[in-house]
């Protein structure tokens, strides 16, 4: 449901940071791809937790859009509380989403979840 949404509000100036890799492939915008592990220009990993270093990181990449999924539940997730309490980060957009569990064991099935899609404010001072 994100993807739609996305190809249809933002352009080719912005570009929105993702987690979730398949989706890359299906927006029309750019795209900075982040990875908890393989990614140090944006660290989300277990040690990214200072806000303001990842605020500085998201600007560094011309980040104008983020799309949060799981990562709030996670020890990064107080880094982008922070943005969002602070007013570095706006939401603008918000979907129910289905998470796939396991790809080879469809039995596993699926697990409802939240995406929210939130706006960098490039000039926020409490980042």
């Amino acid at each position: 449901k994100p993807v739609p949404w996305i190809n249809r509000n933002l352009s080719g100036s912005d570009r929105i940071f993702v987690t979730a890799r398949q989706l890359i492939y299906h927006l029309n915008v750019p795209v900075y791809y982040g990875h908890v592990i393989d990614d140090a220009r944006v660290n989300i990993g277990p040690s990214g937790t200072d806000p303001q270093q990842l605020f500085r990181q998201l600007k560094n990449q011309e980040i104008s859009h983020v799309l949060l999924t799981g990562l709030a539940g996670k020890s990064v997730g107080l880094a982008w509380k922070h943005l969002i309490r602070n007013g570095c980060l706006d939401s603008v957009m918000k979907f129910k989403i289905s998470n796939i569990r396991s790809r080879t064991l469809q039995v596993i099935g699926h697990q409802e979840s939240n995406a929210e899609v939130h706006k960098l404010h490039a000039n926020c001072q409490n980042g």
